[in-house]
């Protein structure tokens, strides 16, 4: 409430007052005047032409003397009321300087007028108060809109960066998405791993198999080549014999068609003593003629015997050579299937080693994708937690966004208060 509307009411307090005591007064005049008509009536009827100058003097000198009583009281009042009033005037403009002077006695004009001075004194006192509170609310000010601005500029900055980790955390999120689908895809790619190693291990198992029976048909390929090779040595060596006794048959064939050239020549001699002898030797002769004939029969045959053993020979030297072809021919093919033999052997050791190692790359297989499952359930937490940390960003950002308007405000309202103080 002002200064103008405590006055006024004080006022209108005290004039209520000053009415009433007047309508008091003037009733009482009233009933004065009323008494004295009364006997002014009373002597006009008793002694009317006696006292009716004497009675229009007492009524004027009354009457007179009420008005001039009247007057004087009524125009203290009067003056102590314009006197508060121009002192209530003065402070609703502001001016305390003056105290108004106050009446003797004690009635509601002393008692306004005491209190007005007291409101005076007090109001010097929170004038005085006032101004430096005036100064402090300014100094103040200055530093709380100083405060405000920098808050401002911090909030900002905070806003800002509040925006900037929202944004980095949506792209988290969507790095976090993407290792996720990556995560799922790698896990699909392990499981086809598995698979493919799966597969090939089986693969690896029938070929460590067929390397385990392929090295055993080796090595009987080997035993084999040893026994042909066997076989061999002694058919070369059967055949060298045979040629050797195909030479010793050539040397008794010549030996049997020298001795059928001998005999024939000892049969022709015979026939030829047969027939000096006459009738005496014609036995002999016939026997001399089988045995000619027999003779060049076995030298024929010993003749077709020898083509024949030539033949033989020449067969039987070159099924020698042939067989000793063959024997280095087995030789070298022992030697080459001792060489696949070695080379089996190493693949088998490769195979093995191969199959270890599957076997191997199979439980890491397995590990890794029960790691990859436990990654990707770390991945999928971590994507929940990157959601909920976006979707606190966002609130939080929402937050700066309103503190930082209701910063605004704050600083306009201390604008305002800097201003309205440095008006005042």
């Amino acid at each position: 409430m002002s200064l103008d509307c405590i006055g006024d009411e004080k006022m209108k307090k005290v004039f209520q007052s000053l009415r009433m005591k007047m309508l008091c007064m003037i009733a009482a005049m009233v009933a004065i005047t009323s008494t004295v008509i009364e006997v002014t009536n009373y002597y006009l009827i008793v002694k009317q032409e006696q006292a009716a100058s004497i009675t229009l003097v007492i009524t004027f000198l009354f009457v007179s003397f009420t008005t001039t009583v009247f007057y004087f009281i009524i125009r203290r009042y009067i003056i102590a009321v314009e006197n508060l009033s121009k002192t209530m005037k003065g402070i609703s403009n502001g001016d305390l300087s003056v105290d108004v002077v106050p009446l003797k006695g004690k009635n509601e004009i002393s008692t306004l007028i005491s209190s007005c001075n007291e409101m005076m004194t007090h109001m010097r006192m929170l004038r005085q108060k006032i101004s430096k509170t005036k100064n402090t609310v300014s100094h103040s000010s200055e530093q709380l809109l100083a405060s405000m601005e920098e808050t401002k500029t911090a909030v900002t900055e905070v806003t800002m960066s509040i925006q900037e980790i929202a944004a980095g955390s949506d792209k988290q999120l969507l790095n976090v998405v993407e290792t996720e689908q990556a995560m799922v895809d790698m896990a699909k790619l392990l499981q086809k791993m598995t698979d493919h190693s799966s597969k090939v291990q089986q693969s690896m198992n029938r070929a460590s198999e067929h390397a385990s029976t392929g090295n055993v048909s080796v090595k009987e390929v080997t035993n084999q080549m040893n026994k042909i090779y066997e076989s061999v040595k002694i058919s070369t060596s059967e055949v060298k014999g045979l040629e050797d006794r195909s030479t010793e048959i050539g040397r008794i064939i010549d030996t049997i068609t020298r001795i059928a050239e001998q005999t024939n020549l000892l049969a022709l001699n015979a026939a030829i003593e047969a027939a000096r002898a006459g009738e005496h030797g014609k036995g002999f002769a016939v026997v001399a003629g089988e045995v000619r004939k027999l003779a060049e029969e076995s030298k024929t045959s010993a003749i077709q015997i020898s083509h024949l053993l030539k033949e033989i020979e020449a067969q039987a030297k070159q099924a020698y050579q042939n067989m000793e072809v063959n024997t280095e021919e087995v030789t070298l093919g022992i030697a080459t299937v001792e060489d696949v033999t070695e080379q089996f052997s190493t693949i088998m050791e490769d195979v093995f080693a191969a199959q270890e190692q599957m076997n191997k790359m199979t439980r890491a297989t397995g590990e890794i994708d029960g790691y990859s499952f436990k990654v990707m359930e770390s991945v999928m937490g971590l994507s929940e937690v990157a959601k909920q940390a976006a979707a606190y960003a966002e609130e939080v950002a929402a937050a700066s966004q309103e503190e930082l308007a209701s910063i605004e405000e704050l600083v306009v309202l201390a604008a305002n208060l800097k201003a309205t103080v440095s008006e005042s």
